[in-house]
């Protein structure tokens, strides 16, 4: 009897670490403190991130000096953005990352891609592993944030007082 209890408290444990973290979608703040801007390194910013379908990029901008288009690859590669009912479309200041794939956004204003401001990610599927092939697709190198640490402790805490309270009859 007294080891069921154990087992349960361990499966717990490890889901309540595990879980969240797995389904838990990320908020990316594209260019983090430096935003959406020109003369930003986008590539850099993006390079040890993982874009999982689920997550949101979040472009802070001033409109009346810039704008952000989702468009395909040509048209990222020459800084190309067509009108909004083309291909490509206006984004709003948040984009959920809905399907896996190479995404590529740009700002349409004169000069502004030019000068760095636009970005490509990759985007898994979270069932998807990243691979070794796809360097924007590994996981950071620092797993072990203050959230990781804050839910392991409240997950250990939470197992050593449910062993506390099960009796072991």
């Amino acid at each position: 009897m007294a080891s069921s209890h154990i087992f349960l408290c361990i499966v717990l444990t490890i889901a309540t670490i595990v879980v969240p973290s797995i389904a838990d979608p990320t908020h990316y703040m594209v260019g983090d403190s430096d935003l959406w801007r020109p003369n930003v390194d986008y590539v850099a910013w993006a390079k040890n991130k993982t874009f999982k379908v689920g997550d949101t990029l979040w472009f802070v901008y001033a409109p009346e000096n810039h704008d952000v288009y989702q468009v395909n690859g040509s048209s990222f590669g020459h800084c190309l953005a067509p009108p909004d009912e083309a291909e490509g479309f206006k984004c709003e200041s948040q984009v959920r990352l809905r399907t896996p794939g190479n995404k590529w956004f740009l700002c349409s204003r004169p000069g502004h891609c030019a000068k760095g401001q636009k970005l490509m990610i990759t985007v898994i599927n979270t069932a998807q592993q990243p691979s070794p092939n796809n360097p924007s697709a590994a996981p950071p190198p620092n797993m072990y944030t203050f959230v990781g640490f804050f839910q392991f402790f409240v997950s250990l805490s939470l197992t050593i007082i449910i062993v506390l309270l099960i009796p072991l009859n």
